[in-house]
Order: C-alpha cells, then structure tokens, then sequence
C-alpha cells in the first residue's frame, strides 16, 4: 500500500512537465533551456522555470503554435536574442511578464507577422520600449501591456502608424509624469477600445504648464480610457479635462482620486459646475468616479453629460445632494451611491432623473427619505436600500426589483409596493 501511494503521488508530480494533446506545459520544472516539444504542438507553458537567454536557435520550426508563455522566470536578467521567435511564424499570443529584468533586442519580435497579443508587464522596462523600434513587425498587434514599468514619460516611435490593428494599451502602474509633454503623435487616428493609464504619476503636471497643455489625446478616440490612481484633486481635474476637450471617449474610469472635501474639510474643494464642463463634447456614456472624497454633489455639476447613461459614485464621502445635482442626465439608465454618507434623502435629490432604471444606494446612513423622493422616476426598476436605518417606506413607482434588507422596518402596511422581486430580511418586521 505504501508502494502504490508513493508510486501515484509521484505521477502526479510528473504531470506538471508533460505534452499531450497539442498542449505542453512545463510550469515549474527547473528548466534552463527551451524543451524538445512535439512538431503539433498549439500551446506551450514555461514560465516559473531558469530560462536565462532565448536566442534565434532556441526552438525548432513549430508552425502550429499559437500561445506561449514564457514569464515569470525564476533568474534575471531574462535576455531575448534577435529574432528568438522567427520559427513561431503562427504565433498569436506572446506572455513574457513578470521577467522582473527583460533585455530585448530591437529584433527580437522580428518574424512575428501574426502576432496578436504581447505581455510585457513587469520587466522592469524603460521609455526605449516605446521610443524604439522593437515592435516594428508585428503588424497584426492587437493587445500591448506594457504595465508595472519603469515607464517615465509617452513620446511611441513612428512606427507605430503602421499597427493599424492596435487596439489595446496598458501602461498602468508606470511612472508617467508630465502629462502635458506627452507626445501621441504616432497613435493619432486610432480608435481604442481600452487604453490604461491608471496608477501613475500624472498628478506632477505643474499647475502653470495646464494653460498651455495641448490635447495629448487629439484625433484619438477611445471605447474604455483609465485614468485612475493618479493623485488628481478637484483643480487638476478641471485642467485635464478642458485640456482634453473634444476627445471622443464611450467609459471613462476615474476611481481612487482625491476630488472633495471630505468630512470636515471645507478647505478642499468639491467638483463643481465648471470640473467636468470640458468633457461635455466627449459624448461619454459611462463615469466612474468612486473611491474619493466627494462630500457634497453641487448643483449642476454633471450638467455637461448628457449623453451618460451610467454614474458610479459609489465610495465616496457623499453626505449631501444639492437642487438639481443631477440635473441634465436624463439619457441617465445606471446611478450607483453606494457607500457613502447619505442620511436622508428629499423629494428632489433625483429630480431630472427622467430615464433612470437602477439606483444603488446601500451601505449608507440613511433614516429618513422624502415620500416622493422615487415616485416621479417612472423607469425606475431597481431600487437597492439595503443595510440602511430606514424605518419608514416612501412611495414607489412600479419595480422590477426592490432590495430593502438590513433595514429598520417596523411595518410596510402602510405602503403598497409593487415589485415582482421584494427582499425584506433582516429587519424590525413583527407582523406581515
């Protein structure tokens, strides 16, 4: 018995340096050199192994394969000879991340006319990957990450005119400054369907550089465009986004900034009527602005976006909505408020709200709440008030949904609600 458990458990460990089936997966098997794998090989796996160097003898011809990974090595520097990859010819997928140190020749990507998708994250790369020519071949590139570098400032090479098919960057998590010497001139008549900017160190931009600033963005046009983590207080924002004026953006992501006062702080300043003006020719559909320090929604603030259909303002400070806060979003379907401050809500916080169907709102401090507060949002088909301090209903319209748990309701005898779904738990309920 001993014999046969030691004899499966060492099948079992064999099993992660294996090929079979068109897969060959050597994750973890102390490699240092590129295995012999089968000619029909379609997808091989060799990070976490000591690969140090892959040079243009390193694999055979192996024209069926689509994916490999080669990440994550367990020595660095990871160096990657000229034109190491010129007998993958089919290659579509290319994961070189987390190499912590990767050297590249400018060659090394030739012979790659069908690549598709290129990791690179994590290897500690400088303002030459972008600057250079190293991505002068690869002519199908779809999908480039670049993200968690030493990536200090955005001048791309030329060549990158000619990857017409580029349609997704991810820079997050580099060390990218000056936002307004950026220079995007060899992106220009792309469209994006996702550009990641998030996590650097755009706030360093000095205030006297922003009047000057021209559009680093112009004649690019994005589906998804992240821009958060970057430090931006409620001035830089206004900056930025009269610096961005006109470019055409569907989702703009702007979590984890430090827009807002706060609670207490009334030096700091709140966004305003004039901090999104700037995006009012963006046509933007959707607004992620959570995670940040907004205490008051001022009057007229999203007035420019009339064209947004989904709010996220979900973890911030918000403790106040003023009159016609929400005024000129009535193209408006999503309006997420959860986690916030809100103690009450009055009978014109939603006022303009004409199109509105999902309103999230739990995790607040709300007690009391206008009678007609909802009653005018006739699209209204979700409601979420849970883990709240409500002990009286107000007036609904018609829902599809309504989630009112976590409550302290006493009765609901004395409101009808009309909803094909009703979630009532853990509240102060003693007779239904």
């Amino acid at each position: 018995l001993v014999f046969g458990l030691s004899l499966a458990s060492g099948v079992c460990a064999s099993r992660s340096c294996y090929s079979e089936d068109q897969v060959s997966m050597y994750l973890f098997c102390s490699l240092t050199d590129i295995p012999p794998v089968p000619n029909d090989t379609v997808k091989l796996f060799l990070s976490f192994n000591f690969i140090r160097q892959v040079t243009v003898t390193s694999f055979p011809l192996l024209e069926q394969l689509l994916l490999l990974e080669l990440g994550a090595q367990f020595v660095r520097p990871v160096t990657i000879g000229k034109g190491a990859f010129r007998n993958l010819p089919n290659l579509r997928i290319l994961d070189l991340g987390g190499n912590k140190i990767l050297q590249l020749d400018l060659d090394a990507f030739v012979g790659l006319p069908s690549l598709t998708v290129l990791r690179l994250f994590h290897n500690y790369l400088g303002d030459s990957i972008l600057e250079e020519r190293y991505f002068q071949d690869l002519r199908s590139l779809e999908e480039l990450d670049l993200s968690a570098n030493e990536i200090t400032k955005l001048h791309p090479h030329p060549l990158f005119y000619n990857l017409t098919a580029l349609k997704s960057v991810n820079l997050k998590f580099n060390k990218i400054s000056n936002f307004c010497q950026t220079n995007l001139t060899s992106f220009q008549g792309k469209h994006f369907l996702y550009f990641n900017l998030g996590s650097n160190n755009l706030y360093k931009t000095k205030d006297v550089a922003w009047a000057s600033c021209p559009n680093p963005f112009k004649d690019i046009t994005f589906s998804s465009l992240d821009l958060s983590e970057n430090g931006w207080s409620t001035e830089r924002v206004q900056y930025l986004f009269t610096a961005i004026k006109g470019t055409q953006i569907s989702s703009l992501i702007f979590c984890t900034h430090i827009m807002g006062s706060g609670f207490g702080f009334d030096n700091l300043k709140n966004p305003d009527i004039s901090t999104f003006a700037g995006l009012g020719r963006s046509n933007l559909n959707f607004f992620d602005i959570s995670h940040g320090y907004i205490f008051s929604l001022n009057s007229l603030i999203f007035q420019s976006l009339s064209n947004l259909e989904s709010l996220n303002l979900s973890k911030n400070k918000i403790n106040q909505i003023q009159r016609q806060a929400f005024f000129g979003l009535g193209n408006l379907k999503t309006l997420n408020l959860s986690s916030n401050l809100l103690g009450e809500l009055y009978d014109y916080t939603f006022e303009g709200l004409h199109g509105v169907m999902h309103i999230y709102l739990q995790q607040n401090h709300i007690g009391m709440i206008g009678y007609k507060s909802f009653r005018q949002l006739v699209n209204l088909k979700i409601i979420d008030l849970r883990d709240n301090a409500i002990k009286r209903l107000p007036s609904f319209p018609h829902l599809t949904s309504a989630f009112l748990g976590d409550n302290k309701l006493t009765s609901v005898a004395d409101r009808a609600i009309t909803a094909t779904y009703l979630e009532l738990e853990r509240n102060w309920l003693s007779n239904l």
